[in-house]
């Protein structure tokens, strides 16, 4: 076996690492950097060389510095399919839709605002033209469902409990030659993004199947701490109420995908458990409106405490919520 780190090698965003064994060549991720604007141009044209030869790509997950390169190698001639898991590959569409439009309407800006007339004009690494063919590449794969690769190479997904979706990878493979490890079984775990317990909507990290040979983590926030999650509804409890006896509002900043859900959720928690009133919820967010719609209709993926919250209603439903 063989390991190139194509991305969020000694930086943060951009995972994508190439496995080259028993003669196939699979990705893990295929993210985009995020940085000062020329190295990220840099950085994010790069592709390990022949990408078109490889024979899938596995996606972790949907968040945009995992996924977000996905156009890029399917414009530069990779055709094999793209792996994840259904809630991934409906998270993905959306932020891939969004990233194209964005880079389009930055390239116009640039072209027009920064562009000496000596210049090539600037190009978007890709446009919503390309999101359909990276799309239709997707193969949907559910949880601890073992997928042969052939060449005696197979992988699994586990929840990893990070975004609605979210997976750790078990590469799984059988030695071949006719030295003395021929024939043995070896195992690769790729963590991707690991989640928090007790996470609302998403359940816990699954628990590791049994030992590995080797591990590919990441450390984001490995010489970080977080502060305790159970001290998190509480305080946004304290802030709901008051407001509502003020008779004020609450601004909340929330990424698009995750965050405004698990914000929502404990709102829907506060009215149901009758802690406060009814009130109305303002999502400002195009986007935040269409990862809550897929959200709600992957409800076999809750975990125990959202689907007993529910019950047989469906989350965020009602008007309460625009």
């Amino acid at each position: 076996m063989r390991i190139q780190f194509c991305g969020a090698n000694r930086t943060v965003t951009g995972s994508s690492h190439l496995i080259e064994v028993n003669g196939l060549r699979l990705f893990l991720d295929m993210g985009m950097f995020q940085g000062p604007r020329d190295e990220a141009r840099r950085m994010n044209e790069y592709l390990p060389a022949d990408v078109r030869s490889a024979d899938a790509i596995i996606l972790s997950h949907a968040h945009f510095d995992h996924s977000g390169k996905l156009p890029v190698a399917v414009r530069a001639g990779f055709a094999g399919p793209i792996y994840c898991t259904p809630p991934t590959a409906e998270v993905a569409r959306l932020i891939l839709e969004d990233s194209a439009q964005i880079q389009v309407e930055d390239a116009e800006h640039l072209n027009r605002r920064s562009r000496r007339p000596d210049e090539p004009r600037l190009d978007p690494l890709y446009a919503p033209a390309d999101i359909p063919p990276v799309l239709r590449l997707m193969k949907r794969v559910k949880y601890e469902q073992r997928t042969d690769l052939g060449n005696g190479v197979s992988f699994t997904f586990y929840d990893a409990g990070h975004i609605l979706g979210s997976a750790y990878v078990i590469l799984e493979w059988q030695e071949q030659g006719t030295g003395g490890a021929a024939g043995a079984t070896r195992k690769l775990l790729f963590t991707a993004d690991v989640g928090r317990y007790d996470t609302p909507i998403i359940r816990d990290p699954h628990p590791l199947p049994g030992p590995v040979d080797v591990v590919i983590t990441e450390s984001t926030y490995g010489n970080g701490s977080h502060g305790p999650i159970d001290e998190v509804e509480p305080q946004l409890l304290d802030a709901v109420r008051h407001v509502v006896q003020t008779r004020g509002r609450l601004i909340i900043p929330a990424f698009a995908v995750g965050r405004t859900q698990t914000m929502l959720w404990y709102l829907e928690k506060f009215a149901r458990e009758k802690l406060v009133p009814p009130v109305r919820v303002f999502v400002d967010s195009p986007m935040g409106v269409e990862a809550t719609k897929i959200t709600r209709a992957f409800h076999d993926y809750f975990d125990r405490q959202t689907l007993d919250l529910v019950g047989e209603d469906r989350l965020f439903a009602g008007d309460r919520v625009t």
